[in-house]
């Protein structure tokens, strides 16, 4: 599944931002930056 674009699509629709993130694709590209680097195993 593409969580980050999904989640970035959810974020819009509450109205939520990412503090110094443009909403859309900028949005998925940083979220799936922190993914990547938060993954453990």
């Amino acid at each position: 599944a593409n969580m980050p674009k999904e989640i970035a699509d959810y974020m819009t629709k509450m109205g939520a931002r990412i503090p110094n993130v443009k909403p859309g694709k900028a949005s998925v590209e940083y979220l799936t930056k922190i993914q990547a680097s938060t993954r453990f195993w």
